[in-house]
């Protein structure tokens, strides 16, 4: 799953880090929390997401989340560039080029997500799905996420919080468009649309056209949220138990988030959900915590846990919000049709 799930969260209860670490709650209304979704949930990250609502998390991770070809994630249809832009000649590789990611799996899944832990008095009931849809478009990602929360406060208000998301991702790390949309009790709280682009010396021009037209500039080593899941499967791969890595997801406009990421050992192991899907893949676990870098805080803005299987599927999500923690389980798990490939691939 992704980490916009876990902050969808934290704003749809009011409450944020203030600096020194210890928190505050807040007024409720737009602008009180960015929407911020785990990094692998997408992957991920729920990409994925992870995560990473005005308070949501992913996956993902995350993981920590790819439309349908563009059409629509969910209901929410990525917003085209303002005008058609060739295809960027092949960039000059960089770090930010993460390994290929052989053997992804075109699937959609659904978790049910429950109230595991409260470690203060900021909810007294929580729990929802999400959703997560990613499809091989041959030369790019499409992606769709959907997360769809009630949430009560501690003064006894419901709330029906809904993150959706979709993007497409170009493989080789060239493109990246998105659209996410946040709503609370089916007011819009938030909203952003553009397109990342990469240029032959790695460095990144987002153009934004939601909530407002502008462009933002990222240093070349910034990953987008699939290429962040090819890096820790093959960091798994490599034994490696730690991952830094910058993100760029679309769900903030404020710039890219610094992720760290602490692996488990890839190995064989048994899925919590019975699916012909995991036959012969394995899994490594993935805690992954999310720094935004404003103000001083030495916390992270949040926490993403999951396992990571070589096949892109995620499960045992854990997403800790300081206060309480949602956990996440595969309700269904049905592969997509792949589209054929002009060359084959």
């Amino acid at each position: 799953m992704t980490r916009r799930t876990h902050e969808a969260l934290t704003g749809a209860v009011g409450v944020s880090r203030s600096r020194g670490g210890k928190r505050r709650e807040e007024a409720s209304g737009p602008g009180r929390q960015r929407v911020f979704l785990p990094g692998v949930m997408s992957l991920g990250v729920l990409s994925l997401g992870m995560l990473p609502l005005g308070a949501l998390p992913v996956g993902a991770p995350s993981l920590g989340a790819l439309s349908m070809r563009m059409a629509h994630a969910e209901g929410v249809a990525p917003t085209a560039p303002a005008q058609t832009v060739p295809a960027p000649p092949a960039p000059v590789p960089t770090r930010a080029e993460a390994a290929p990611m052989p053997g992804l799996l075109s699937h959609k899944v659904t978790y049910r997500l429950d109230l595991t832990r409260l470690k203060a008095g900021v909810l007294t009931a929580a729990g929802g799905r999400a959703t997560y849809r990613i499809r091989d478009l041959c030369r790019s990602w499409s992606v769709s996420q959907k997360l769809d929360l009630d949430v009560t406060g501690s003064d006894g208000a419901p709330r029906h919080v809904v993150f959706q998301s979709a993007t497409l991702e170009d493989k080789a790390g060239r493109f990246f468009r998105f659209r996410t949309l946040q709503t609370e009790n089916d007011e819009t709280i938030s909203e952003t649309g553009g397109e990342a682009r990469r240029g032959r010396d790695g460095r990144i021009a987002v153009h934004l056209t939601l909530p407002d037209t502008r462009v933002l500039a990222l240093p070349a080593q910034v990953l987008f949220p699939l290429q962040f899941a090819g890096l820790l499967l093959s960091a798994a791969r490599k034994g490696k138990l730690h991952v830094r890595a910058e993100i760029f997801d679309g769900a903030s406009i404020d710039g890219a988030t610094i992720s760290y990421a602490t692996l488990g050992r890839l190995q064989p192991a048994k899925p919590d959900f019975d699916s012909p899907l995991f036959r012969g893949a394995r899994a490594v676990p993935v805690s992954v915590a999310s720094f935004s870098g404003a103000g001083d805080s030495l916390l992270p803005d949040s926490t993403y846990g999951d396992r990571l299987w070589t096949n892109g599927v995620e499960d045992r999500l854990t997403i800790d919000f300081g206060d309480y923690v949602l956990s996440g389980q595969i309700e269904s798990l049905t592969s997509l049709r792949t589209i054929p490939c002009p060359d084959g691939r």
